[in-house]
């Protein structure tokens, strides 16, 4: 699913605000330094997992030409990114 930078930030807002009413950090920049990085770490997470699932769907391909009987290509993509995710300690 792909957001729209409104949505990014509504979201990055939204996670801000919570972790500051809760106390669960104290900035020591500018609320709009803050928004704005965090922002950026939401997109390149994002474009991180999107090229992990290309690089996945690649794997589920190959594998699917290989086998002489019928995959689930959803059910193999799934193993296969989360088996991924683990090896390379990815947080997506």
């Amino acid at each position: 699913m792909r957001l729209t930078e409104y949505e990014i930030s509504k979201i990055v807002h939204k996670v801000f605000t919570t972790w500051k009413a809760e106390k669960l950090m104290t900035p020591i920049a500018s609320e709009g330094e803050i928004l704005l990085l965090l922002e950026d770490l939401l997109r390149k997470n994002m474009q991180a997992e999107d090229a992990l699932n290309l690089e996945v769907q690649k794997m589920v391909d190959a594998l699917v030409e290989q086998s002489p009987e019928e995959i689930d290509q959803h059910k193999m993509f799934q193993l296969v990114k989360k088996q991924l995710i683990k090896e390379r300690k990815l947080v997506i």
